[in-house]
């Protein structure tokens, strides 16, 4: 029995990824006085990589606890959907 999918870990990276686009304008990285000056336009890449390293963990967890209890009920077919 396999675990994961191929499918199913594209679209935990895939959910990963659109969950730091989307929280990463309300949760940036916190700014120090180093990087005040070096904050320029453009995408700001730390703000993504802390948006996901903060929010990821819990909602990953929670969505993938769906498909583990899931299985433990006896559904065999019970897949990840990142939508």
């Amino acid at each position: 029995m396999v675990l994961f999918t191929l499918r199913e870990i594209v679209d935990l990276v895939i959910m990963i990824a659109a969950l730091g686009y989307v929280f990463m304008s309300y949760i940036p990285k916190p700014i120090t006085r180093h990087d005040v000056f070096s904050r320029g336009r453009g995408f700001q890449w730390e703000d993504f990589k802390f948006a996901i390293y903060v929010t990821a963990p819990a909602i990953v967890l929670h969505e993938l606890m769906h498909k583990f209890v899931a299985l433990s009920l006896g559904v065999k077919d019970a897949v990840f959907q990142a939508w």
